[in-house]
């Protein structure tokens, strides 16, 4: 009998935190989104679309918009800040790339080959907030892009804010094993 209360504590434990981990996800979604669409319209986008060559790296317009990316992260000094990043990117001859990053560690025109495209496309056209989870050579992430406006409405870049989602997954496994764990010591 101490084996299958030992599993039945087991499976019910990742269910629930399954069903946990779902709402911790889809807030950090609703997070992101908040973010991106707030920034988005309080970025200075005359400052972005007056960054337009590699030697506007860390000059005054550079300088001013990587200050409110980095303020809008809070410069990852909150527990719910650390793993969240913004950067803006804009199109160029078909291709993104980032014109100011929060950690300012890009550059200016630093080309993204490998990007949500049709995203950051579909937030500049439409002018809509875009949700999306992203997977490349780094990882898995969850995404949410804006577009940033001229101060005559129209849309010069797309913000995009982000998180790891592979650390809520190792967040996951961890749990998971604390519980099968702690459930084979007391059994």
């Amino acid at each position: 009998i101490v084996p299958l209360v030992a599993l039945s504590i087991i499976l019910i434990s990742n269910r629930i935190f399954t069903k946990a981990f779902e709402k911790v996800e889809e807030e950090v979604r609703f997070r992101l989104a908040a973010l991106a669409q707030v920034a988005g319209r309080s970025i200075d986008g005359d400052a972005v679309d007056r960054i337009r060559f590699p030697a506007d790296f860390l000059g005054d317009d550079y300088n001013a918009v990587a200050a409110e990316l980095d303020a809008l992260v809070n410069s990852g000094a909150d527990p719910w800040n650390q793993r969240v990043f913004a950067n803006i990117t804009k199109l160029y001859n078909g291709m993104f790339y980032i014109m100011a990053d929060y950690a300012s560690s890009y550059g200016v025109l630093y080309p993204m080959p490998h990007a949500p495209f049709e995203r950051y496309q579909a937030a500049l056209a439409t002018g809509e907030l875009q949700r999306y989870e992203y997977t490349d050579a780094d990882g898995t992430y969850l995404e949410a892009a804006a577009p940033v406006r001229s101060a005559s409405g129209e849309a010069v870049a797309v913000l995009y804010v982000g998180s790891s989602k592979d650390d809520l997954e190792l967040l996951q496994q961890d749990f998971r094993s604390e519980v099968t764990r702690d459930t084979a010591i007391v059994a």
